[in-house]
């Protein structure tokens, strides 16, 4: 006897569930992130981006770049009302 909901979510072996979703830490980086960023644009890949106050205050464009391009954002040490500042939640 098999379960009602087997195979759910699977379509002729393939999963047919959302995208793939990666994670990414510590930065923005200069380098690193635009690079990531651009990887990840081509193949259609959605992110979170675990950032630093520190990095966020270094390159404030970077992370509005990771804002504009649908990632996720989650800052580890920033109080929240400058973050939203930075994004333009304000």
């Amino acid at each position: 006897m098999h379960s009602p909901d087997a195979g759910k979510g699977f379509r002729d072996g393939v999963e047919a569930f959302s995208p793939a979703r990666t994670s990414a830490d510590d930065g923005p980086h200069p380098y690193y992130t635009e690079q990531l960023l651009k990887g990840l644009k081509e193949r259609d890949v959605k992110a979170t981006f675990f950032i630093t106050g520190k990095n966020v205050e270094m390159y404030p464009e970077i992370v509005k770049k990771i804002h504009q391009e649908g990632a996720s954002v989650i800052q580890m040490t920033l109080p929240q009302y400058l973050m939203d500042r930075i994004t333009g939640h304000a």
